[in-house]
């Protein structure tokens, strides 16, 4: 990463320290004590040179997640070494990994969406157009707050069809994904109905089963379930993170 925001490895660790901390990635590490980083919204950040990331990332003074304190000041300082040489098992196994994790996620939102709003894949699918607005939202919005405007969009009764002319608004592009407001109203609409809480705890799910699926594409050797004090470690055949519809 250090390469491609310009600068060097000791800035860029204090880079991932401090998203880190802002929990916009998360870290697991194997049993050489090397750090794998789950940055969710890769393409996005990978684009950004030094100036741009001191605005949207904060001071450079984020220090590295610590490790627990099980861990001895050797496992640390190797731990510590990797993830500022930015150490990973293979880079092209890697982009393919982010890649394919990435389409799944692209996938389950279209499929969601459709599901939620009663519209069948075979007459209405993604395409190009769909799916570069649902890319532009990825770059602002969790995966998990898109599906949670979904929701709100689909029990919102006049949109569903209960009105004068008895016709849905439910169009992906014109009546959700057209604009970051659009996504916005519709999230403060879910917690308004169902909390924050809700919305944080699947969201902390999500990012785990998508952490746990990532190493297990990569081949590394994951923290333990009771390790990581996270919820819903996904089997290895489920797709990463899909959190049912709340209840109502």
């Amino acid at each position: 990463m250090g390469s491609l925001w310009g600068c060097d490895r000791k800035t860029c660790g204090k880079v991932l320290g401090n998203l880190a901390e802002k929990s916009l990635c998360t870290y697991s590490k194997n049993e050489d004590g090397v750090i794998t980083i789950l940055l969710p919204k890769y393409k996005y950040w990978q684009d950004l040179d030094v100036k741009t990331l001191r605005e949207k990332s904060g001071k450079f003074g984020g220090k590295i997640p610590p490790l627990r304190a099980e861990h001895t000041k050797a496992e640390q300082s190797k731990a510590k070494q990797s993830i500022l040489s930015g150490k990973k098992p293979d880079d092209k196994l890697s982009l393919n990994v982010e890649k394919e994790i990435h389409e799944r996620v692209i996938q389950w939102i279209f499929t969601e969406y459709c599901r939620l709003v009663n519209r069948s894949p075979d007459q209405y699918s993604l395409t190009d157009s769909r799916r570069k607005k649902l890319e532009l939202r990825l770059n602002d919005f969790h995966p998990v707050e898109l599906h949670s405007a979904i929701v709100a969009l689909s029990e919102d009764d006049w949109n569903m069809g209960k009105n004068p002319q008895q016709k849905k608004y439910v169009d992906f592009i014109d009546n959700l994904f057209k604009s970051t407001e659009e996504i916005e109203k519709r999230i403060n609409e879910y917690i308004e109905n169902y909390g924050s809480e809700d919305l944080n705890a699947r969201r902390k799910t999500f990012d785990a089963n998508q952490l746990a699926e990532k190493n297990r594409l990569l081949g590394v050797k994951e923290i333990s379930e009771a390790d990581q004090n996270v919820p819903g470690i996904m089997e290895n055949n489920q797709t990463p993170g899909t959190p049912e519809r709340p209840p109502g």
